[in-house]
This record gives C-alpha cells, structure tokens and sequence, in this order.
C-alpha cells in the first residue's frame, strides 16, 4: 500500500466509499443510478416551484397523475420503471421550459 493509502481521512464520504462501495461495481452503479435520479427530481422540483405550479397542476398540464409527479420529485422509481417514467419526465421538462 501507499503512503496515500494508509493515510487517515475524516472525509464521511470517503470513508463511507470506502467500507461499502470499494470492490462492489453493482453497488456502485446502483448509487450512481440514484443519484441521476435525485438530480432530475430536484431539478423538475426546483422548476415547479420556480414556476409557482403545486403538483397537481403541473400533473393536469402534463396529462398525468399528482402521484406521478410526486413519485418523479421523490426520485422514488425503480431503473426497471424507466421505460415508463422517462416519457413522462421528458413532457415534464419540456413544458417547464416551456418548449
């Protein structure tokens, strides 16, 4: 080992990477899944409330349900759902930009 790796860090993340993520290639693709999907939640999140939309307006501009929306701001979805979810975050964005 080197100098480096011996080294003590109080870094919470790299600690935290480096007892669960190190040599676990699917539970580092399933965090980096998560975490693209935190984005998206908060930034359709931060255009609705930007907007001054409540959820359930922003559903009924979309054609969707105020659940669905919830689900997308709460990036509470599972990878297998993205075939599904995707559409629907695609209209979400693109009416919030207004495009």
């Amino acid at each position: 080992m080197s100098t480096n790796e011996n080294r003590k860090t109080s870094d919470a993340l790299k600690i935290l990477h480096n007892r669960y993520l190190r040599g676990n290639p699917e539970l580092v693709k399933a965090v980096e899944s998560e975490k693209r999907k935190l984005a998206l939640a908060e930034m359709i999140y931060g255009l609705r409330e930007k907007r001054g939309l409540t959820q359930k307006e922003l559903a009924d501009a979309v054609e969707c349900t105020e659940e669905q929306v919830n689900c997308i701001e709460e990036a509470d979805w599972e990878d297998e759902e993205a075939g599904e979810v995707v559409p629907l975050i695609v209209r979400i964005s693109q009416y919030l930009y207004g495009t």
